[in-house]
């Protein structure tokens, strides 16, 4: 078996070699960007969940559990926020918030089949999880089947088509992000949930886009970048002589003060009849 994809690598997180890689790499995004609660990086999903005090909420595929505090501190001492993930590893990193008096609860489970009863949740949100999933539908109707009669349920998700990278070689670039838009994750699910939302019956759906923009090739841009472009190495789709290149004009870019990515996600939010 060759290197897994990027789908394959986030969906396993346990199975990997060095599972903790994952939390790190969380660290130090959120490192860069802020405390990983810090409600500004959750605007779209705080708009479209709509949070009143003393509502139940869950999150899937917390990840660091940063979204989970963030809910729980809207949700108030008389709410509560469930946040679950596929990976011991992560869950194990999330209860690093332990003693922190918030009213918040994280479970390993499978997000195509939930462990909770129909209507549990005032609240449903999934974040930069929908692009790693086997079967994004079955996740969305779980996620559908445990929201309550009128609640809402939010997904916020990446649209690899969307990636922009200027770099001087315009085919190599190409060509590295058309394989990872096209084999290393679920590359169009971000303009594909407007219709699963549809699909499993969700009502007054609204979409809000957002864009990711970096002008400086950071320590996280690298390893984000750099794998993209050692895996479509790896598949065939550059030579290495060609990943090396994109990697040193990458640097040149950023030591010129030229260096610039974007790539846009969809938050899109619904609510269960």
């Amino acid at each position: 078996m060759g290197n897994p994809t990027f789908q394959q690598a986030w969906s396993s997180i346990d199975q990997a070699a060095d599972p903790a890689y994952f939390v790190r790499f969380m660290d130090r995004f959120y490192g860069a960007e802020g405390a990983d609660d810090d409600p500004d990086h959750y605007r779209e999903r705080i708009a479209l969940l709509a949070v009143k005090p003393g509502q139940r909420l869950l999150e899937v595929g917390c990840g660091a559990g940063g979204s989970v505090r963030m809910l729980a501190r809207l949700a108030g001492p008389a709410g509560r926020v469930v946040g679950v993930d596929n990976s011991a590893t992560m869950v194990a990193a999330e209860r690093r918030a332990a003693g922190l008096g918030l009213p918040v609860e994280y479970r390993v489970a499978d997000a195509h089949a939930l462990p909770f009863a129909d209507a549990t949740f005032d609240g449903c949100c999934s974040g930069g999880v929908f692009e790693v999933l086997d079967d994004p539908r079955r996740a969305l109707a779980e996620m559908a089947r445990v929201a309550a009669p009128g609640g809402r349920v939010v997904v916020n998700a990446e649209d690899a088509g969307t990636q922009a990278v200027d770099g001087p070689d315009r085919t190599i670039t190409r060509r590295i992000l058309d394989y990872h838009r096209d084999h290393e994750l679920n590359g169009g699910i971000g303009h594909q949930l407007y219709g699963l939302f549809k699909g499993v019956g969700l009502a007054d759906i609204t979409v809000i886009p957002s864009t990711w923009v970096e002008t400086e090739y950071s320590p996280v841009l690298r390893d984000w970048l750099g794998g993209i472009a050692a895996a479509a190495q790896a598949a065939g789709a550059i030579t290495a002589a060609e990943c090396v290149a994109w990697g040193e004009q990458a640097e040149a870019a950023d030591r010129a003060g030229r260096f610039f990515s974007a790539l846009t996600f969809y938050a899109v939010g619904g609510r269960k009849p």
